[in-house]
């Protein structure tokens, strides 16, 4: 794209950075996919619900969309997080989870019906183990092209400058909303079953998937532990493989106050899974591989198979 000349232009060129077309596109592309609905957008979110002389902004935020697909009597609530790069750092490297849960099943928040609603938190069920992800850096797109404004490489410090606020920052937004959506969800359908009234829920199971999609490329970032050299903490280039990703399972440590309220840990305990309830799986798509998935024929089949069958 050339570079903005006019106030119009630059206008525009601002609303880029800030992501609004962005966001909008990704809400066009699921709203014309056969079976999709998209329930909301800038959808209103807080978690934990607090009283007004406790209200912390922090604590607050908008989920950018929210899209349901229906398989029978199974809803998969896909929360998207729409994430522009930073123009500097356009590459998302992800490291490896490391330990006996490296790889492991998708853990998902849900609702079910067909018993007491109260009591379905999570579920591991539906998927088969996939690798995840647990660290994360944004890195330079290009280190060798020359800077553009100065006509010169910019110095090594400008080179090597990574980051992760803007992974750390999607992740935050999208476990709120994902935290907010499925207890607002599970209380409504509290109150219908209390009336007597469940019959109005469409769905016998309805699970919550958080999602980021983003402009950023991911890669993934395979080494071995032993092959970093222990007096420099640094290791060799032909040691590491960055291989490029359409996707990845992240796993995000919770905040403290997006961790389940103490209500829900007694069931959480006893079924030994305090450590799941502390963490959050995201899927982060890149934008054309999510653009690819949904205009592809039989798209709704390719998003749940895309999420059960990895």
């Amino acid at each position: 794209m050339v570079n903005p000349q006019t106030d119009s232009e630059w206008t525009i060129h601002s609303l880029n950075i800030h992501g609004t077309f962005f966001e909008q596109w990704c809400a066009d592309l699921f709203q014309s996919v056969p079976g999709c609905n998209v329930v909301s957008t800038n959808y209103p979110v807080e978690f934990p619900l607090q009283s007004n002389s406790l209200r912390s902004k922090d604590k607050e935020s908008a989920l950018d969309i929210w899209v349901e697909l229906s398989n029978q009597d199974e809803v998969y609530a896909f929360l998207i997080e729409c994430k522009k790069n930073n123009p500097e750092l356009a590459n998302w490297i992800f490291f490896p989870k490391r330990g006996d849960n490296a790889s492991r099943k998708f853990v998902s928040r849900i609702i079910t019906t067909d018993q007491n609603i109260q009591s379905s938190r999570y579920s591991m069920e539906q998927t088969s183990p996939v690798n995840f992800f647990n660290e994360a850096r944004e890195c330079r797109k290009d280190y060798q092209s020359k800077d553009e404004k100065n006509k010169q490489k910019p110095d090594d410090r400008q080179k090597t400058k990574t980051a992760n606020n803007t992974i750390s920052d999607a992740s935050y937004q999208i476990s709120l909303a994902t935290q907010s959506i499925w207890h607002e969800e599970t209380n409504l359908a509290v109150e219908l079953q209390n009336r007597r009234l469940t019959s109005r829920l469409n769905y016998r199971v309805k699970t919550f998937i958080p999602c980021i999609v983003t402009t950023a490329n991911l890669y993934s970032c395979s080494f071995d532990p032993q092959d970093v050299d222990a007096s420099r903490g640094e290791i060799n280039f032909d040691k590491v493989n960055l291989e490029k990703q359409p996707f990845v399972f992240y796993e995000y440590p919770l905040p403290r106050h997006l961790q389940s309220p103490v209500s829900d840990m007694v069931d959480i305990m006893l079924k030994s899974k305090k450590d799941i309830s502390v963490r959050m799986d995201i899927i982060i798509i890149n934008s054309l591989h999510l653009q690819n998935l949904l205009t592809q024929p039989h798209a709704i089949e390719n998003i749940i198979n895309t999420i059960t069958n990895t």
